[in-house]
């Protein structure tokens, strides 16, 4: 288990977030991110439909500019009414509401919390809002 220091991200001020252009869908009713990192404040991601990758390579559609990141972190994926996450087999992990993710897809509820290196990630799905 890793134990992580609350101080832990103000020392390292190196996180930048950036979407890459032409990999954010605007479908409405679709599933997104609030994507928080140390630098560059709150920032919304919606998820594409199909498959996508965060991590700190250009090539990612979510790019996380983090040394405790990967090259590809995390992949995503979304169909109609279900988003999946799963480890690229990262060093660092992934964490869900501070437990690390086990290998394989794992699908992911309204208001769960992601970890990726020093970025939070707050997942939002329209199902979510729904009174059921």
């Amino acid at each position: 288990m890793i134990v992580r220091s609350p101080s832990l991200a103000v020392r390292r001020a190196t996180l930048v977030v950036v979407a890459r252009q032409g990999s954010n869908d605007t479908v409405e009713g679709g599933a997104w991110f609030d994507v928080c990192g140390v630098r560059s404040g709150e920032q919304r991601w919606r998820v594409p439909a199909g498959e996508a990758s965060i991590g700190r390579s250009m090539r990612c559609a979510l790019r996380l500019v983090d040394e405790g990141v990967s090259r590809v972190h995390v992949e995503v994926r979304r169909s109609d009414r279900r988003t999946e996450i799963r480890d690229r087999g990262s060093k660092n992990g992934v964490f869900v509401d501070d437990e690390r993710l086990a290998s394989g897809w794992h699908e992911i509820r309204h208001g769960q919390r992601v970890e990726v290196g020093e970025a939070r990630l707050r997942f939002h799905s329209p199902d979510g809002f729904v009174d059921a």
